[in-house]
């Protein structure tokens, strides 16, 4: 076991020196042009588009273009948006005029996202709402469909993050399909695991908390091929860094600060909970994640669920069955695995509408920038103190 040498932290700090760089020379409107009063917005859509309130929704860059169903959009196109440029302020721009580059969409893409509409709508056509909804949401991070009144319940009891493909989903896939490639060497477990990453990314969109998980676990498996073990600290880090080298807007993305916050809060709290021996050990580790996460989604979206961390720990058990027995129904749609699954989701839809009659549990809060650094600075700082000279933070060399 090694401590962090001296050279570690230098060459962190000079990875972050070539952050600053990269954010001081990227042109953020490198993607629009104009003529006159019209401006044009050029970019690959790498999320998938989807339907909602009569309107097929685009999302490109910062913006959320909403145009009719005439023609269905896919992932892997690269799109030509022509609007009035006064509606640049905007994040939402309805009805462009939207010019198609074929030379410049990749097909692989899309071919995935027609397999994609075709798993769609062979659920749609085996369960019934909201079950259908929320089971294409654990699954495939399906966004439409799914009726607003659970999806209040869902916000005020603080679970609505399930309905969202994240990525403890993606170390859920991996950990169920990839057992038997690591008896044939870190290598191959390596490539297979690769394969898995990028497949997720396009069944289900190159979205924030999908990308940040198979970076991480890119890293990890690359690390263990030069015999590293890395912690989970440097793997946020690294992560994070490419994320933003490749892609610097993503530093003013919520979904960007509430992965990497989520997933900080796992590894502090699990720290932590693991101190806690017996029963208890789940209820303690749910409730220092939503401790440690209420700031966050206060700032942001300026309520907290007060119970959420128990309403958590009474659906996450559920998770991993509706996944397993969710994937085969995609792969065998049958009356035993449509049962079984509908048991699960039922179960989650009770809790949340029992627990949602509750006024108290969805509480608003005003929290500012101040506050929020006031109060992680001290918890962070506490637990690397404590990591590096009390726990021996570690790079294992094997």
């Amino acid at each position: 076991m090694h401590l962090y040498p001296i050279q570690n932290y230098i060459f962190w700090l000079l990875l972050i020196i070539v952050l600053c760089a990269r954010f001081s020379t990227y042109n953020y409107n490198s993607q629009i042009y104009f003529n006159g009063k019209n401006a044009s917005f050029r970019s690959y859509v790498l999320r998938h588009p989807y339907e909602e309130d009569g309107f097929q929704i685009i999302e490109a860059g910062k913006y959320k273009f909403k145009t009719d169903l005439k023609f269905k959009y896919c992932a892997g196109q690269y799109l030509n948006f022509n609007f009035d440029k006064k509606y640049l302020e905007n994040k939402v721009i309805y009805s462009p005029n939207i010019e198609i580059s074929q030379s410049m969409t990749i097909n692989a893409i899309c071919l995935f996202s027609s397999f994609r509409d075709y798993l769609i709508q062979r659920v749609l056509g085996g369960l019934k709402q909201p079950y259908a909804g929320l089971l294409l949401g654990i699954l495939i991070g399906y966004r439409q469909s799914f009726p607003s009144n659970f999806e209040n319940a869902f916000k005020a009891t603080g679970i609505v993050h399930i309905v969202v493909f994240s990525g403890a989903n993606v170390s859920f896939i991996t950990d169920l399909v990839l057992p038997l490639a690591k008896k044939f060497g870190s290598r191959l477990y390596f490539i297979f695991s690769s394969a898995i990453f990028i497949m997720i990314l396009l069944l289900v969109g190159f979205e924030v908390p999908v990308i940040r998980a198979s970076i991480m676990g890119f890293i990890k498996n690359f690390a263990l091929i030069v015999g590293v073990d890395p912690d989970p600290f440097i793997l946020i880090f690294y992560s994070a860094f490419v994320m933003l080298f490749i892609h610097p807007p993503l530093i003013q993305s919520v979904s960007f600060y509430l992965s990497f916050g989520a997933v900080i809060a796992m590894v502090i709290a699990g720290d932590i909970s693991s101190f806690v021996q017996g029963p208890f050990k789940d209820i303690v580790l749910s409730f220092l994640v939503s401790t440690l996460m209420f700031p966050l989604l206060g700032f942001y979206f300026g309520k907290v669920s007060l119970i959420g961390f128990f309403v958590n720990f009474l659906i996450n058990f559920s998770i991993p069955f509706i996944m397993k027995f969710g994937f085969l129904y995609l792969i065998i749609p049958n009356l035993l695995l449509k049962m079984i699954v509908s048991i699960f989701l039922e179960y989650i839809f009770s809790v949340a509408r029992l627990f949602s009659l509750f006024d108290f549990v969805d509480y608003s809060v005003n929290i500012s920038g101040d506050l929020l650094i006031a109060f992680y600075l001290p918890v962070v700082a506490g637990y690397f103190f404590w990591k590096v000279f009390f726990a021996g933070a570690f790079i294992k060399y094997e």
